[in-house]
């Protein structure tokens, strides 16, 4: 079996998270070394748990966001969420569709997202989102602020025609 791979290129918006990770590994390894380098202050263990639990969650939080996203292999499609993830095997996909994103997502109104359409069970919607054509002064402020996390438009037809393109290669059924 190949490994998972990411169909689309690493996102300023993962560099983010990722950067919040090394901060907070950082501030687990400061408080530690601080509490048993003796800096003449008396720290409780309990509250150096507590800092280090609340720094590793955020950790914890941080790898997750940055590991979200679409992936490909010869087994199928994983759709990577925060905290967890759906896999759909090629004999289960019938093909990708570009819908509107699901009704009461209020980052994601009005926007469009790659759906995997399966040939049972309901179709999964997938964080590769793009805006529409509406121009960024008709959303509203806290879409205009998620818009950075979305794909640009290039990326976003080069992941529909790379998840395309392996749902062709793995299954040899062609183009629905």
């Amino acid at each position: 079996m190949t490994a998972w791979q990411r169909v689309v290129p690493v996102r300023p918006f993962d560099v983010l998270a990722g950067c919040f990770g090394v901060i907070a590994v950082a501030g687990i390894v400061l408080v530690l070394v601080s509490s048993l380098g003796g800096t003449g202050e008396t720290e409780s263990a309990l509250s150096v748990v507590v800092v280090c639990a609340f720094l590793a969650l955020v950790a914890t939080f941080a790898w997750r966001l940055g590991r979200t996203g679409v992936y490909v292999s010869d087994r199928g499609v994983r759709v990577q969420y925060v905290v967890s993830s759906d896999v759909v095997d090629w004999a289960d996909v019938h093909r990708f569709v570009v819908r509107r994103s699901r009704p009461g997502w209020i980052i994601t109104a009005g926007s469009e997202e790659i759906w995997v359409v399966r040939r049972t069970g309901d179709p999964i919607e997938t964080s590769l989102t793009h805006l529409t054509d509406r121009p960024l002064e008709d959303v509203l402020p806290w879409q205009r602020f998620a818009a950075v996390t979305r794909s640009r438009d290039e990326d976003f037809e080069q992941a529909l025609s790379r998840l395309e393109g392996a749902r062709i290669r793995y299954t040899g059924r062609g183009p629905v």
